[in-house]
């Protein structure tokens, strides 16, 4: 009985992460407080790109506002609720499918967001 004991107290939910003994973490002070933070966010934006690289979004119909001014207008699903998170001035991709054959062509398309219409769910670029 002691030995159960002894093995779930080291697998406590609550313990204290383990700290290797050899690395002490330098404390958080004023000549250290502009770098911590700074690679923080530096982390946080590099996820933030990684999971905007990851959407994809397939069979949308794109509407041509203007050809001379190269804008058009596209729906989003789930812009509403903010997923997928697009900012104006995000990058965009489109690449026309020829369904009948089922490849796409060798023709894309690169733009940059420039309103977002949430409430109708689109996109403009």
């Amino acid at each position: 009985m002691i030995e159960e004991s002894m093995k779930y107290n080291d697998l406590a939910l609550l313990q204290d992460p383990p700290m290797p003994k050899q690395e002490k973490i330098p404390p958080l002070v004023i000549d250290t407080y502009h770098t911590h933070w700074t690679e923080i966010l530096r982390w946080e934006l590099d996820a933030i790109v990684s999971e905007k690289e990851e959407i994809i979004i397939w069979r949308i119909a794109v509407k041509v506002v203007s050809w001379k001014d190269a804008e058009f207008v596209f729906p989003v699903p789930g812009i509403r609720e903010n997923h997928p998170y697009l900012e104006i001035g995000d990058l965009v991709h489109f690449r026309e499918v020829l369904k009948n054959e089922k490849r796409g062509s060798n023709s894309a398309v690169e733009g940059r967001v420039t309103a977002l219409r949430k409430r109708e769910g689109l996109v403009r670029e």
